[in-house]
């Protein structure tokens, strides 16, 4: 969840029922879907599809924070609250560290069914925005790249799709 947003009241019991009814899964309202290369390396961001409508479960489900996502306990590596790690690798993009943690992990994304929410923000907060510099900047590829090649991910990636 961002602080820039404002959020539905029913938001936390949709994604709660999400998960009461599949708790092996991480769930969320808006996700991107993962392409990989022929070689099969990630693509770059912008490469995506973005909110896509594929439900999952899947591992190439790349859950985005700012509409709602829930991770049920065990779903992420415990180097999540390696603050250290995390800022070396991917300051600026939360988004980037949690999919890497749950892939470490073993845990599959489910996106909630139906047109992804556009949450209206608080005003003026969008000035200077992550948005910005991760995806228009190319920020998000460059710590994509970092944390993946951290762990061994894009390896990791193959054995898990």
């Amino acid at each position: 969840m961002d602080d820039d947003a404002h959020y539905p009241p029913d938001l936390f019991a949709r994604l709660y029922d999400a998960f009461a009814a599949e708790p092996a899964h991480i769930h969320c309202y808006r996700a991107h879907h993962m392409r990989l290369s022929s070689t099969g390396e990630i693509q770059n961001y912008k490469e995506w599809e973005w909110e896509t409508q594929h439900t999952g479960p899947s591992t190439l489900l790349f859950p985005t924070g700012h509409v709602g996502v829930l991770y049920p306990p065990g779903s992420l590596h415990p180097d999540v609250t390696n603050i250290a790690l995390f800022q070396s690798l991917c300051p600026h993009a939360d988004d980037v560290w949690l999919k890497a943690m749950a892939l470490l992990a073993g845990s599959k994304v489910k996106k909630l069914p139906g047109k992804n929410r556009q949450l209206p923000t608080t005003r003026h907060s969008q000035k200077t925005s992550l948005s910005q510099s991760n995806v228009v900047g190319g920020g998000n590829d460059l710590q994509i790249r970092k944390v993946f090649a951290h762990y061994n991910l894009n390896a990791l990636l193959q054995t898990q799709i």
